[in-house]
């Protein structure tokens, strides 16, 4: 059975479903981008806040706080397909400038304690900051890169 114009009627509903599909595919998408950043920047700020508050009150940098940096740096590193290269860059200056010493030297030394300390608040307010205007901006990088 052949229906006068079909095909053509068919191709239309096709083509508009694929329209609505890939818009909520899209939204979906960038509301997924968007969580990725922002739980990545809560982690940091939270690992960063803890660590920079401990200094603050006196407590004791140990290996293990140590650890516990270079492996959230690592783990940031691993998960930040989004691209969020500020605080990508803030880690690694981190990471590169204090995590290269032992716990001790940081402990001993009260003004590498307080430069660690300042670096840890200065990765934090930059990881607090989560205006719509810099997710799209990180987010707008891989967005660029798909195609849907």
């Amino acid at each position: 059975i052949t229906i006068p114009g079909g095909d053509m009627e068919l191709a239309q509903f096709n083509s508009e479903a694929a329209q609505i599909y890939r818009k909520e595919a899209k939204q979906k998408i960038d509301e997924f981008l968007e969580e990725v950043v922002v739980e990545l920047r809560n982690q940091t700020y939270e690992i960063c806040t803890r660590v920079a508050s401990a200094i603050a009150q006196g407590s004791v940098v140990t290996e293990n706080t140590m650890t516990s940096l270079k492996e959230f740096i690592y783990r940031f590193q691993q998960l930040n397909f989004t691209g969020d290269r500020e605080i990508s860059r803030q880690l690694q200056e981190l990471q590169t400038q204090f995590l290269t010493h032992e716990a001790k030297s940081i402990r001993e030394k009260a003004d590498l304690q307080a430069d660690f300390r300042n670096a840890l608040e200065a990765v934090a307010a930059k990881a607090s900051e989560q205006s719509q205007a810099d997710i799209s901006k990180i987010t707008g990088r891989i967005k660029r890169k798909l195609e849907i």
